[in-house]
């Protein structure tokens, strides 16, 4: 199996998946560059964890670049916080999880969508 998580930071996330799904003889990666940037062949799973606000005003090209690294069979993870106040930066685009719903079903159909308040802040608000 090759897991790609983006915007990985330093790779926890993407070890813990390859610990829980992988044999020795898969290999994830883990980058903190668009998918594009990368000569490699297709992923079985791409992580999108917490980056959406960074690529918000190129959002189509991002998730086209995304897309075109998964496999046929493959699958696309996406879990997003919403910030807690009123602005910030991509709101405009993506104003609520219901948005970022409907946005990532005109690239793909979900299997599970899920939104889940933080356990700490019951305002903030999170989509898997």
């Amino acid at each position: 199996m090759y897991i790609c998580e983006i915007g990985c930071g330093l790779g926890y996330f993407t070890n813990r998946l390859y610990r829980e799904l992988c044999s020795n003889n898969d290999n994830p990666l883990a980058m903190n560059d668009e998918p594009s940037a990368i000569n490699y062949e297709l992923f079985d799973l791409v992580v999108i964890k917490e980056v959406l606000w960074y690529v918000c005003h190129k959002l189509d090209h991002f998730i086209q670049n995304v897309l075109s690294v998964i496999k046929k069979d493959g699958f696309l993870y996406v879990s997003q916080s919403f910030p807690e106040f009123n602005n910030w930066v991509g709101q405009e685009i993506i104003d609520s999880p219901e948005r970022l719903k409907e946005i990532l079903t005109e690239y793909v159909e979900p299997i599970s969508i899920c939104f889940e308040r933080e356990f700490r802040n019951s305002q903030g608000q999170y989509v898997h």
